[in-house]
């Protein structure tokens, strides 16, 4: 005689059991039997997928589009670059964007000293960010999108201040 084990007790009377055949489906209200998951249970089973999908939070986060396709993101793994367009990735600030991200020519000045000045490429448009302080490595910025920091070693952009 095969042992029939218990897996687990599921909604509507019904059980998952293991016996030598291998996985099988018994109510034991109705007293039926099947080796598939029963029409009922597979629908609830997806509603309950469905309602914690819905509750699970944004597992990526869009940060700010940066024009020409491509936006800044955050997941678990953290910043990154993404590009609609062509489904490109990327850690590192993606070389169409990088003058665009530094701060513009006109914020030359600004009263900085040389060392703490950024290096700016000739022909940025003034439109882009304006420079409003900058502590070490670190450039508070505003463009038309709010205020962001920047890191001017990586030239990534943080909506919020660095820890």
């Amino acid at each position: 005689m095969a042992q029939v084990q218990v897996l687990r007790e599921l909604d509507g009377g019904w059980l998952q059991c293991q016996d030598g055949q291998g996985v099988f489906f018994y109510n034991r209200v109705t007293q039926q039997s099947s080796v598939e998951m029963p029409n009922d249970l597979r629908a609830q089973q997806q509603q309950q997928q469905q309602q914690q999908t819905a509750a699970a939070p944004p597992q990526v986060q869009v940060l700010r589009d940066l024009g020409a396709g491509w936006l800044q993101c955050q997941d678990a793994q953290g910043i990154y670059f993404y590009n609609q367009v062509t489904q490109q990735s990327s850690v590192d600030v993606p070389v169409e964007l990088k003058a665009p991200l530094q701060p513009p020519v006109s914020m030359q000045s600004q009263p900085l000293s040389g060392a703490q000045q950024p290096h700016m490429s000739q022909g940025a448009p003034a439109s882009q960010a304006k420079l409003k302080q900058q502590l070490g490595n670190w450039m508070i910025c505003e463009d038309a999108h709010g205020e962001f920091y920047m890191d001017a070693r990586t030239q990534q952009s943080f909506d919020q201040p660095p820890a």
